[in-house]
């Protein structure tokens, strides 16, 4: 299959990126597949080409960034084609974003997270009042299109695991903005077996490098794996900027559930 477009004006690249599309579809993501670039349309000269990629997750809206050896020619047209998918006859993305210096973060204290295997069963039990209908039961879902807002810091949020887990770590999804001061700065991540008593598993203050941009991932890993708990909280007590906070998600990193980045 291929899809062929013409840019507003001509662009040099320096990359691409993938995004899976809506759902767990087994064996729609591309595993062979061209890059082509053009100035008139029809005449083709190759950007990238790539066979044998099995690396995507049939999970949704997970990013994939290819880059290039080096910036591409400028040109004005585009044409992408796949020859094979995972398994089957269908190609599905959610989209082929081009990449070009200008419109994509190149922020040092930014680097993508890793691609994370939703925790199913997951019971909400508490939280702050959801502020315009996003409320606390929103941060744990694994789900980056939802997202929890709250007017009031500090605030929390407290849930369930279907059984007890040890976290190696766990990621922040910046939400739908830019909603400009709402990224935790201070906040502390606690667990227990019991809903009552509280453990610390990772304490952060003056963490004020995540960008102000949407659906950006941020991984924080723990020193050594912690204790095995049911129960965890979410507690931050100050944001970027002002009285609201708020994350996509917050995906609890443990082993087997996320892809360790190259």
């Amino acid at each position: 299959c291929e899809a062929v477009w013409k840019m507003p004006e001509p662009i040099a690249v320096t990359g691409y990126q993938f995004i899976t599309a809506d759902g767990a579809n087994y064996g729609r993501n591309p595993v062979d597949w061209t890059l082509y670039g053009s100035n008139d349309g029809e005449n083709w000269e190759i950007v990238d080409q790539v066979s044998g990629y099995k690396k995507m997750l049939d999970t949704h809206y997970l990013s994939y960034d290819f880059w290039l050896a080096k910036q591409s020619a400028a040109y004005t047209y585009f044409k992408f084609e796949c020859t094979k998918v995972v398994n089957g006859n269908l190609c599905e993305l959610s989209a082929l974003n081009l990449l070009a210096p200008g419109f994509y973060s190149t922020s040092p204290d930014y680097k993508p997270g890793v691609a994370v295997t939703p925790i199913e069963g997951i019971e909400w039990i508490s939280g702050n009042e959801e502020f315009e209908g996003y409320g606390s039961d929103k941060l744990t879902d694994y789900d980056k299109n939802t997202k929890w807002c709250t007017n009031v810091v500090p605030c929390e949020a407290v849930w369930k695991m279907p059984e007890p887990i040890a976290v190696t770590g766990y990621q922040f999804i910046t939400a739908d903005g830019p909603h400009l001061g709402r990224n935790p700065v201070d906040w502390t991540l606690y667990g227990s077996n019991d809903g009552e008593n509280w453990e610390v598993v990772d304490a952060v203050t003056g963490y004020d490098k995540m960008l102000e941009d949407h659906y950006l991932s941020y991984d924080f890993w723990l020193k050594e794996k912690a204790a095995t708990y049911t129960y965890f909280k979410f507690e931050c007590t100050k944001v970027q900027n002002g009285n609201l906070c708020e994350l996509s998600a917050l995906n609890l990193l443990t082993d087997g559930n996320y892809t360790p980045a190259e």
